[in-house]
């Protein structure tokens, strides 16, 4: 696979920023980023991704691969941004680590390593369909009562068993607490999570830039939920040292871990969905841009879309 950075051809946002080197019309396939450390890899997960199965498939590849899975136990919204002593302190984490090969998972924003004097570790991660992660987020709670109690007990305060996220949505859609209600993410949650842990990222026009920007350069991969097959694939192809063998223990599975019954969830309608995706407009466009990559990458590596 060609690596390397390629060249400006037009102003955008991106060039307002100064990340123009990493514009759709040069987008190259995702690959190990040159200087990355083949010692860690990291894993910053975004929740109802197809994570739980991909846990579950880097716990049976730990053994044949040797190498030591890592597990955070730091969950909820306020441990995925980190201020500045948070982050030195995160990056000095991993500096002393007894394996060779590690792979270390948490929900958190992207971290560049080397603003702090470290080489980068190597990324991964797998997104979703925003609208569609949003509406399994949302029946993920009926599913789920046994676990986290106290969250899941103030769920029910508010929301009948048999309500639809359709019901939720057109209940509360003039009232501020339509987010927390209907289990909705930040509208630019995408934005943020690949933009890093800046203030700045905040700001859509510079976090846009600077998170596109890091998917280019610093990501192995990021696969796409609805291609959980394709992503296995490339994984393996990818980073063989780490991933091989993946693709068989998929098959294997045969299912994925956590998929919430399709019985339960009830599509609202479009008109719904469109209102959902509206908003969901600035993470739509990362979710995009990753796509294209995506299947650039898959066309790249001979695999049949």
């Amino acid at each position: 696979m060609k690596e390397g950075v390629p060249v400006p051809v037009k102003k955008s946002e991106e060039a307002k920023y100064g990340y123009d080197q990493h514009l759709n019309d040069n987008m190259l396939p995702f690959g190990v980023y040159p200087k990355a450390t083949k010692k860690l890899v990291i894993y910053n997960r975004m929740s109802k991704c197809g994570s739980s199965t991909m846990l579950y498939l880097l716990g049976q590849l730990r053994i044949r691969a040797k190498f030591n899975l890592i597990r955070s136990t730091l969950y909820g919204e306020k441990n995925h941004q980190l201020d500045k002593e948070g982050l030195g302190e995160y990056v000095k984490s991993f500096q002393n680590l007894t394996t060779n090969k590690v792979i270390f998972e948490r929900h958190i924003y992207f971290m560049d390593f080397e603003k702090f004097g470290y080489r980068q570790p190597i990324y991964f991660n797998i997104i979703r369909d925003p609208f569609e992660r949003t509406l399994s987020r949302f029946y993920y709670q009926f599913t789920r009562l046994n676990s986290r109690k106290n969250k899941r007990i103030e769920f029910y305060k508010t929301h009948s068993k048999n309500e639809t996220f359709e019901k939720c949505i057109r209940d509360n859609l003039n009232s501020s607490s339509l987010v927390t209600k209907c289990m909705l993410v930040d509208y630019d949650d995408y934005v943020r999570w690949f933009c890093g842990h800046e203030n700045e990222c905040a700001n859509v026009d510079y976090g846009l830039a600077k998170a596109k920007y890091n998917i280019e350069k610093y990501y192995m991969l990021i696969g796409l939920t609805e291609e959980y097959t394709h992503t296995v694939h490339a994984l393996e192809m990818l980073l063989p040292s780490y991933f091989k063998g993946m693709v068989q223990f998929y098959i294997q599975s045969k299912k994925k871990q956590n998929a919430t019954p399709s019985s339960r969830k009830k599509r609202p309608s479009n008109e719904i969905i469109q209102f959902i995706k509206n908003r969901y407009k600035n993470s739509y466009e990362i979710y995009n841009f990753v796509k294209q990559k995506f299947y650039l990458t898959i066309r790249s590596l001979g695999l049949n879309v």
